[in-house]
């Protein structure tokens, strides 16, 4: 196994392959000893990754994806993600079934936000929005028997 040394246009030390060429701070990473690719541009404070764990040891947690556009743009908008899904008759660009949602240090709160109640003798109908985890997912009426569950 090759531990220093140049493939092409990647070098290899301590067990690291990187570009060898880094245009205006950017390069590739490879990391196999901790499992993970990255693309960087340290000139532009620009980081995305994937892999076993893409953050440092001392964050005492793992992520195995991390994208960070910290780049200074003078058109006002920088882009952390893009995702994209077209052409089926579902489509569904991002799919979150487990876990919760954390912005700007807050965790998103679920349940149902009543607007109005409208009682009807055995039936009382809710004009509401669900929320999921902090995000609106449905809105219209909804039919309980008791009230419907506030935000937790």
């Amino acid at each position: 196994m090759a531990k220093s040394g140049e493939i092409g246009g990647f070098s290899i030390q301590q067990n690291v392959l990187e570009s060898v060429n880094s245009y205006d701070g950017g390069k590739f990473v490879l990391y196999p000893d901790n499992g993970f690719i990255a693309f960087l541009n340290t000139t532009k404070n620009i980081w995305a990754g994937i892999g076993a764990n893409v953050l440092p040891a001392t964050a005492g947690i793992k992520a195995v994806g991390r994208f960070e556009n910290g780049e200074s743009n003078q058109f006002g908008t920088n882009l952390g993600v893009v995702i994209s899904a077209k052409g089926a008759a579902t489509n569904i660009a991002l799919d979150i079934p487990d876990g919760k949602l954390r912005m700007g240090g807050f965790i998103g709160k679920t349940g149902y936000i009543s607007l109005e109640t409208q009682r009807i003798p055995g039936n009382t109908t809710y004009l509401g929005i669900r929320v999921v985890n902090g995000l609106i997912v449905d809105s219209g009426y909804f039919n309980y028997n008791s009230q419907p569950p506030g935000l937790s």
